[in-house]
């Protein structure tokens, strides 16, 4: 956690212009590696990302009873 406050701590207009947690730790000088992992593991950014994740966890339930809908967001059947 320190790595995250050390970069955070930074003028917000540096913060605002970054993308994501990786492009601040580039800019403070630190190495980012990118790693294999599980295809689903998703950032979630758009409406159509929650849309994507409903279904994996569906997909994933073996229950297919079970609601996995956003909250808030009107669903139609």
């Amino acid at each position: 956690m320190g790595l995250l406050r050390s970069i955070f701590a930074v003028p917000e207009e540096d913060i605002i212009e970054a993308t994501d947690d990786a492009s601040l730790v580039e800019r403070s000088g630190g190495q980012v590696a990118l790693v294999s992992g599980e295809k689903t593991n998703i950032k979630l950014t758009s409406p159509e990302d929650i849309i994507l994740a409903e279904a994996i966890l569906l997909a994933r339930s073996d229950d297919r009873s079970g609601d996995y809908r956003a909250v808030g967001r009107e669903v139609r059947n």
